[in-house]
């Protein structure tokens, strides 16, 4: 049989963009559904997901519902030119007033609703270790340093070890704060920075939560951010490394983020330069084969 005379063309950037659209959708109401199942177990079990004992019922499900309704393109592209429309009203310093008033409002929230789940993950052990005195890890080295000396500033104080990891909470937003200030083009992304963080999983570790992957987890979006920065200028610049550095001593975990810094790294290079390396690296495993 001979070919069909209507050849199938590749999907046009709509299309595609529809069906990626569908699936972060169908992805997205998966994991609402799933949180809501998750629920009605016992958290000791499902302590990682999610438990009814957080959020009253009606919240949780109107939640998971605007979740999955602002995923829909017809919705989010609505709703993303009605807020450029709204910032695109305010002028430079009022957008810098009502940032800066925003901060200061997550972590006046920060103070006046600090986390109380202490029994979850690790926080007995830490608590017992930090007020113990312990000062040394072997996977977070320099978290577990910041946390004694913060400790040794509330040591007097009723409940010094649960002081100690609020105001380390308070001390890594104003760093991540800072960042997001430093590294916004305008007044507009900061401020959509600021609403970006409030949908952070790890939100909670700002507000007290007693966990060591605070510090990390902020000098990790430092890194982040640097990095993407030095992406676009072709560059590996002393910041991004240092960020990266210090996230791998506040926490070892953050390792995963080195092959990044490598293909980082491998984009500056001249395409000669490349070019050596790989007949380098050939050689190498050549000679080390026979």
């Amino acid at each position: 049989m001979g070919k069909s005379a209507h050849p199938v063309s590749p999907a046009s950037p709509a299309v595609a963009a529809g069906r990626s659209a569908l699936i972060l959708t169908a992805t997205l109401a998966a994991l609402a559904l799933l949180g809501l199942v998750l629920a009605h177990f016992s958290p000791a079990a499902t302590w990682a997901f999610t438990s009814w004992l957080i959020y009253p019922v009606w919240l949780r499900l109107s939640l998971a519902a605007v979740i999955v309704l602002l995923a829909l393109p017809p919705v989010s592209g609505k709703t993303a030119a009605l807020l450029t429309l709204v910032l695109d009203r305010f002028s430079s310093r009022a957008l810098t007033s009502l940032a800066l008033t925003f901060a200061l409002a997550l972590l006046v929230g920060f103070c006046l609703l600090p986390s109380q789940n202490h029994i979850l993950g690790d926080g007995s052990t830490i608590l017992a270790r930090i007020s113990a005195g312990d000062v040394k890890s072997s996977t977070e080295p320099l978290t577990y340093l910041v946390n004694h000396l913060l400790f040794r500033v509330f040591e007097h104080t009723a409940a010094a070890g649960v002081n100690a990891f609020r105001a380390a909470g308070i001390l890594s937003s104003l760093i991540l704060f800072a960042f997001f200030y430093s590294f916004s083009d305008d007044r507009r992304e900061f401020l959509l920075a600021l609403a970006a963080f409030l949908t952070f999983g790890v939100v909670q570790f700002f507000a007290g939560y007693i966990e060591n992957y605070t510090f990390a987890f902020v000098a990790g979006v430092a890194y982040t951010l640097s990095a993407c920065r030095d992406l676009e200028r072709r560059r590996l610049g002393p910041v991004t490394v240092f960020a990266l550095i210090l996230a791998l001593a506040f926490h070892f975990s953050m390792a995963v983020l080195l092959p990044s810094i490598l293909f980082l790294w491998h984009q500056t290079l001249t395409a000669r330069f490349r070019t050596l390396i790989v007949a380098g690296v050939g050689v190498l495993l050549l000679v080390g084969g026979t």
